[in-house]
């Protein structure tokens, strides 16, 4: 074969039919050229993995221009890919719009996830943590430097806790002002 024919066999741009990722090595069908359907290991990065769509784009190479040692290295697709990122970013994306955006200034932004779900043996949060929403949480709350809550009453174990700092029973009855009878006659003095 000729030297100019082995460089035009070397890479091929081609377009994604399907995707079986059950193998160690992923395998995708691909149109290549004019029609040429091919059956092609999927060589990604190390540590980052993907299922593309059908319909994206990638491209195959050829080793030593040999079209039966032909391997998909890259596959973009153009329909999701989220554009005018600022230089230096990076981002990891779905078909659905769920986005994990590297940006400058050393932030990290999560969006369009409808769940975000962290599963370890222990969490650090080592800076300040702001939330926005509401707080639901299943287990204990602990703390060591005390607990501040403005802005609205809350609610231990069905009493409520005024923003005034009165303390109200499930029952409905206060604690700030409350007395009780005595068994001898007469009422308790209130609460200190």
């Amino acid at each position: 074969m000729r030297v100019p024919d082995l460089i035009r066999r070397l890479a091929s741009a081609g377009r994604l039919l399907r995707v079986d990722d059950s193998p160690q090595v992923q395998v995708v069908q691909v149109e290549l050229l004019a029609g040429e359907i091919r059956n092609l290991q999927r060589l990604q990065d190390y540590g980052i993995t993907s299922v593309p769509l059908p319909g994206a784009e990638g491209v195959a190479v050829s080793l030593n221009g040999q079209r039966g040692r032909t391997v998909m290295l890259k596959v973009d697709d153009r329909r999701y890919r989220p554009v005018d990122l600022e230089p230096g970013d990076t981002c990891l994306y779905t078909h659905e719009g769920t986005v994990v955006h590297l940006q400058k200034g050393q932030k990290i932004l999560v969006e369009g996830a409808t769940q975000v779900t962290v599963k370890s043996a222990g969490i650090v949060l080592d800076g300040p943590v702001q939330c926005t929403q509401t707080l639901n949480v299943a287990g204990l709350i602990t703390g060591q430097a005390g607990l501040t809550i403005t802005g609205a009453a809350a609610q231990i174990n069905g009493a409520t806790l005024s923003e005034a700092g009165n303390l109200t029973t499930a029952a409905g009855t206060s604690v700030d002002g409350h007395r009780h009878s005595e068994s001898g006659g007469g009422t308790t003095s209130e609460p200190i």
